[in-house]
């Protein structure tokens, strides 16, 4: 049995991995959440563990993972409506910048970037991410695949 993922990202080199680890994640609208008062920001995927994929092998997996970023201190949504609950999102890329006037303390922008031009930016006192698998993994026969644009 494989060990179940869990990290941390608190830098740009750790956000890079992250956003590795959850290309062509699937996320439902309704498994999106922030509260104001505990300035988090989380959300369930269902992700393509490109962690397990090995050259020459057709045998993937994916897995319930919840995804929570702290120090979140502002949300804005592109291109989707947090009352389209029946929304599902495919990830493609998270990217961190850091504020112009802050960069040494990892203040600044978490862009999560969907398919079909959508997206969600999370402002940031602090760069701050937890990645953790929920449960078993499960067979997939999909590969994710990219069109070159």
């Amino acid at each position: 049995m494989t060990k179940a993922l869990k990290m941390m990202a608190q830098n740009l080199e750790d956000m890079s991995v992250l956003s590795s680890l959850c290309q062509d994640a699937l996320i439902s609208v309704a498994d999106i959440s922030y509260s104001q008062e505990q300035k988090s920001f989380v959300a369930v995927l269902n992700r393509f563990c490109w962690d397990q994929v090995q050259e020459g092998d057709r045998d993937y997996f994916r897995s319930h993972s919840g995804l929570r970023f702290d120090n979140v201190t502002a949300v804005a949504y592109k291109g989707l409506s947090k009352q389209n609950t029946d929304q599902i999102l495919s990830l493609l890329t998270i990217a961190f910048a850091p504020d112009k006037d802050d960069q040494l303390d990892g203040a600044g922008f978490v862009m999560l970037q969907f398919a079909d031009d959508k997206a969600i930016r999370l402002t940031v006192s602090n760069v701050s991410a937890v990645i953790e698998d929920l449960g078993e993994r499960w067979g997939t026969a999909w590969l994710p695949g990219h069109e070159n644009t």
